[in-house]
């Protein structure tokens, strides 16, 4: 892989196979990723330009600071129900530590939410077990 990166585990893309949307501080879809992704199979639906400046905005604003405002939890949402309906979205991937305690219910609208931490967290101690 590049960059260094190792390639998802089996039980991450198990649980991420399929369409998604992904919110975090890179650009969805670019880096290492979104060739990730794209080697997995996964297809991965980009908010537009404002969408993604908006979800910057508030991660680094308030969601790093601590701060989680109900407006801005259903703004996310609201971004999320509109790629559910333009790009048919699977899942969304919540690409940084903090967008798990803002997004809390794992099934949201009706498709998973993936935290990213959980999942690392959780293939790192079963190689350790292992």
């Amino acid at each position: 892989m590049g960059r260094g990166e190792p390639d998802p585990e089996p039980g991450c893309r198990e649980e991420a196979a399929g369409a998604h949307e992904a919110y975090g501080t890179e650009a969805p879809g670019e880096g290492v990723a979104g060739e990730a992704a794209g080697r997995q199979g996964i297809a991965l639906a980009v908010p537009d330009a404002d969408d993604q400046a908006y979800i910057h905005e508030k991660y680094m604003g308030e969601l790093v600071h601590g701060v989680f405002l109900p407006e801005t939890r259903e703004r996310l949402l609201a971004i999320v129900d509109r790629l559910k309906a333009a790009e048919h979205i699977q899942g969304l991937i919540l690409g940084g530590t903090e967008l798990p305690l803002i997004l809390r219910d794992p099934e949201g609208r009706g498709i998973p939410f993936l935290d990213t931490t959980r999942l690392h967290v959780a293939e790192a101690v079963a190689q350790l077990l292992s």
